[in-house]
């Protein structure tokens, strides 16, 4: 009579082989076969991540990059169902996203998960469905107003003066 856990109990598998008497180790396993490349960089997702993140990467098309955390997000504005309009309030900054399908970012956003948001060239749409940020604008001076004017309807809040720098920059060293 069979013992009613055998099905049940793990397989291990054994490290030596007898061969005529002698006792010999087992060759090693073969290691995975190398995955296929997707065309990303190394270790980059295109949709939000399962895990809440610290922070999250803002891409525009022109300028530097911005790398704010999630503790320092306020309130994220967006325009209904399907939104092409996002607007993140951080404590430093207004973030206005438009676009087109952000409803993915959106739920990114809400739980704590989008850890990229990447404008893209319109020249080269990505396929139909995917999200796709037109336009990205960042407000750093009298954000109280911007918000103001984001809240009361007005569909483009005010604009700062492009700020000019003078002088020369010096290098680091």
């Amino acid at each position: 009579m069979s013992d009613l856990l055998d099905k049940w109990q793990r397989a291990v598998k054994p490290t030596l082989a007898k061969d005529d008497g002698a006792t010999r180790a087992l060759p090693p396993p073969e290691p995975p076969a190398p995955r296929a490349s997707s065309g990303q960089e190394e270790g980059e997702e295109k949709s939000p991540t399962r895990y809440r993140l610290g922070s999250i990467e803002l891409r525009p098309a022109r300028g530097l990059w911005s790398l704010p955390t999630y503790a320092q997000l306020i309130d994220v504005l967006f325009d209904g169902k399907q939104p092409s309009f996002i607007a993140l309030v951080f404590l430093h900054q207004l973030v206005i996203v438009k676009g087109r399908n952000l409803g993915s970012m959106v739920a990114g956003l809400r739980m704590r998960t989008q850890w990229m948001i990447e404008q893209h060239d319109i020249a080269c749409p990505p396929p139909k469905g995917e999200p796709f940020v037109e336009a990205m604008e960042f407000i750093t001076e009298d954000i109280p107003a911007a918000l103001a004017a984001l809240r009361s309807g007005v569909s483009q809040p005010p604009r700062q003066p492009p700020q000019t720098v003078t002088g020369r920059a010096r290098a680091l060293t």
